[in-house]
């Protein structure tokens, strides 16, 4: 009898703990991994497991991008190693409660930017393999070099929008392979984003400088003047521009206008690439080495001549006869050997060659008033000895 009491007793003391622990668990929270709140009593943790999906302070969504999920604050004493294989992310900071185009940070290891990112992170906005904008280590060519560049992605390009070689230093913008120090691979003038370089002040917004590539053989290299599909004045006063287009170098200004006003552009200095002739004021050099449109002024002027005319005083120079030259000028109605009006306004003047000319005509006048005086002497003689003749009578 006392035995049968003992067992009843122990039977008893088993019943009400189940009881007590099916109770503590029947009224716990779903999916909630229980915990001990006392020596005896189970209660709900923060841990929630949801088709082995765990949340901890959240319920996990099952399926969901990530395996594990928090809501709180981290932290961890000691290293932490996050790995994964394929293309997606090794580690992620997102919202709670955001979708996958929602994400803060990504940090990839092996991610898809034209086959070629290693350690790339990012902050994400694209649903693309990569996210954007972001930054990456990566290879030379598909993860087969040792070292690894860096390149800056902003938008969803091929090429980065930054990229510096880790075996030189070189800075890329719009290209992978820089080939200086600075390499910039822009847009022409025409498109959208229009000059490659701009400079300007740190009070205001308008350009001191900026260089516009409109395509190989028309780019501008602009001075207080700023470019956004006309050109604008960048500073209230005088603008230029340096310009190399079809084959020619232009040196071009503006004057008089107002800040950020249309700029009309004047052509100052023109030089042809094609022989090295240069236009001040035209573009039409014709053969001249230097064409000048409108007044030159010069305190002196040095013609360097190929011949002088001093073979005028030879002796076997032969001296026109002054009838000849009578007849030659009632004829021509100009000197011989000068040219005639017509010429002159149809060929211009050819400075060293009419000073040599007329220099010619000077010592041929030289001779004629020396054989004028001659025969004017000689007369006097023929005079003196006539009057002479005349007294004695």
């Amino acid at each position: 009898m006392k035995s049968a009491s003992k067992y009843l007793v122990i039977l008893t003391a088993i019943f009400v703990v189940s009881n007590t622990m099916l109770g503590q668990i029947s009224s716990g929270t779903l999916n909630c991994i229980p915990k001990y709140t006392s020596s005896v009593g189970i209660g709900n943790s923060s841990i929630y497991d949801v088709s082995g999906y765990v949340g901890i302070g959240l319920t996990p969504v099952s399926g969901s991008w990530g395996k594990l999920e928090v809501n709180g604050n981290i932290q961890v004493d000691g290293n932490v190693r996050l790995q994964a294989t394929g293309t997606q992310g090794t580690f992620r900071i997102q919202p709670v409660g955001s979708n996958f185009t929602d994400r803060i940070l990504d940090f990839y290891e092996s991610a898809d930017i034209n086959n070629s990112a290693y350690a790339l992170f990012g902050i994400a906005n694209s649903t693309w393999g990569a996210p954007f904008p972001c930054v990456a280590f990566v290879s030379a060519a598909n993860g087969s070099a040792t070292t690894k560049d860096m390149m800056f992605w902003a938008t969803k390009t091929t090429e980065p929008n930054m990229t510096i070689k880790a075996s030189n230093g070189f800075v890329g913008i719009g290209t992978r392979q820089p080939a200086n120090m600075l390499h910039i691979n822009g847009v022409n003038g025409s498109a959208t984003g229009g000059p490659m370089m701009r400079f300007t002040t740190s009070t205001d917004a308008y350009t001191l400088f900026q260089i516009v590539p409109y395509t190989h053989d028309n780019t501008w290299l602009a001075f207080d003047a700023q470019y956004d599909g006309t050109w604008r004045s960048g500073y209230a006063g005088s603008n230029a521009a340096i310009v190399k287009n079809a084959g020619k170098l232009y040196f071009k200004y503006n004057s008089s206008v107002g800040l950020n006003s249309a700029i009309t552009w004047n052509d100052g200095l023109i030089m042809d690439l094609t022989n090295g002739h240069v236009g001040i004021g035209t573009t039409t050099t014709g053969n001249c080495k230097l064409a000048v449109e409108g007044m030159i002024g010069a305190r002196e002027v040095q013609v360097v001549a190929s011949g002088w005319p001093d073979f005028v005083f030879d002796e076997s120079y032969k001296l026109a006869a002054l009838d000849e030259v009578e007849h030659s000028i009632k004829t021509n109605k100009h000197l011989p050997g000068i040219p005639s009006k017509e010429e002159v306004v149809k060929d211009g003047l050819k400075l060293g060659d009419m000073q040599t000319k007329l220099l010619q005509k000077v010592e041929e006048l030289t001779l004629y008033v020396i054989e004028l005086k001659k025969e004017n002497d000689s007369l006097k003689e023929r005079v003196t000895e006539v009057e002479a003749k005349s007294n004695v009578k």
